[in-house]
């Protein structure tokens, strides 16, 4: 039954926020434990990698089965503008469910940054720990960059997509499972170009929390001193996510949606 009036949006806002806590709380925590227990890029790097994709992949099936019930789990702008340009979604609830997601990113990287970054400020190791565990970067030139997260988002949609079309109701496990597979699998493919950001709120939420307005305002040789790509880059997982997740949708759209055959 669908929840109306201003308990009912505001629910939808707090499961979407949630939802993206989840993620990052798990997401960023990983990669910060990979950092604290001395993870390096010369030492099993693929395991390494394919152990922190599988956390991401995970955090977001959990995130998924939190709270599908309540928003069908959206957890992604690039979803959201998705879901009301093909899939009858109010067009009134875009923003504010791009808002709640946004904060609940922010909120997640928060959380992370309790437990990681202020346990050690003031300390020898204050500068292990001030690093970037929570946005991503990209060395490679823009538009490559930008082509990057709009085939991985693509490839995301399509997953989910496959996932949520169909003659039957989709179960809600078996959704949150392999959207998750998705990710994972997404994040082992394409996801030492960019960090396979996928999601605009994953991205500029937990940015802003480390970094605030400088995140679009700041000196780019302190971020990148940091481990944040400058200032040029922040539009990049905006940008590419949205405009993937739209590609994705419609290729799913033209070529793989189910045909529906009339009743006899």
């Amino acid at each position: 039954m669908e929840t109306v009036g201003p308990r009912g949006i505001c629910q939808e806002l707090a499961a979407e926020a949630f939802g993206v806590f989840l993620i990052i709380a798990f997401g960023a925590g990983v990669v910060a434990t990979g950092d604290v227990k001395g993870a390096s890029v010369d030492e099993g790097a693929w395991a390494q990698g394919a152990y922190m994709n599988q956390i991401w992949g995970m955090g977001v099936a959990l995130a998924v089965l939190a709270t599908f019930d309540i928003t069908g789990a959206q957890l992604n702008p690039a979803v959201t503008l998705f879901a009301a340009v093909f899939g009858g979604f109010p067009i009134c609830k875009v923003l504010p469910y791009i808002i709640a997601q946004t904060i609940g990113g922010f909120l997640g990287a928060i959380v992370v940054m309790a437990n990681f970054v202020l346990p050690y400020l003031g300390t020898d190791d204050e500068s292990k720990y001030l690093t970037n565990y929570y946005c991503t970067s990209s060395s490679l030139p823009t538009l490559n960059a930008l082509a990057t997260e709009v085939t991985a988002t693509a490839l995301l949609l399509i997953v989910i997509c496959s996932c949520t079309t169909g003659s039957t109701p989709a179960y809600k496990p078996m959704v949150a499972a392999w959207v998750g597979t998705g990710v994972y699998s997404i994040g082992n493919s394409f996801g030492v170009l960019t960090g396979y950001a996928m999601n605009p709120a994953r991205d500029l939420g937990p940015r802003i929390a480390y970094w605030g307005l400088l995140t679009f305002t700041g000196d780019e040789d302190a971020l990148a001193t940091a481990g944040f790509t400058g200032t040029s880059y922040f539009w990049i997982p905006i940008a590419g996510p949205l405009i993937g997740g739209l590609v994705g949708g419609a290729l799913f759209k033209i070529f793989l949606q189910p045909v529906t055959k009339a009743a006899k």
